[in-house]
């Protein structure tokens, strides 16, 4: 964020031709960030000590591809209980939780990138880029190329 509002006092003292283009596009980038990351704290601190395990390791690792199983292991639980208490204290399933990490990723490289969209599926951890369209898809209810086009334009 720091970084946006740098370049838009950059461009308020030294303005070029496209200066209000490129202001219009930090100001888009510094709110995409700050909504990510409100996004991120809506959990809020209630969490137990598991359920902060299992989401500080979906976090690290959501560009690989992992189970149930290894996030389990990371928060000490059986699966069937991480996911119990999971879902009851964040009100997503683990699954749904790591869909909803790179969505968000893949939603700030659109706005931030020009990475292809091939590029951006494997970058947030999708093994199949068809795979990533229909989840963005359904998640944001338009194909990651639409959501570029709408929030750049």
């Amino acid at each position: 964020t720091r970084k946006w509002i740098g370049e838009i006092i950059n461009l308020c003292i030294t303005p070029g031709d496209h200066a209000p283009l490129e202001i219009s596009l930090a100001l888009s980038r510094i709110l995409t960030d700050l909504a990510i990351d409100a996004d991120k704290g809506a959990a809020g601190p209630d969490l137990s000590v598991p359920v902060m395990h299992a989401q500080e390791f979906i976090d690290r690792h959501y560009t690989n591809q992992i189970t149930l199983d290894e996030i389990a292991r990371a928060s000490l639980l059986s699966p069937y209980h991480l996911s119990r208490i999971f879902k009851m204290q964040t009100g997503l399933a683990p699954h749904a939780y790591l869909l909803r990490q790179r969505i968000d990723k893949a939603k700030r490289l659109l706005l931030t990138t020009q990475m292809s969209i091939q590029d951006i599926s494997e970058q947030v951890g999708f093994s199949n880029v068809n795979i990533f369209i229909r989840s963005f898809k359904n998640a944001m209810g338009m194909t990651p190329t639409a959501f570029r086009s709408k929030n750049f334009y």
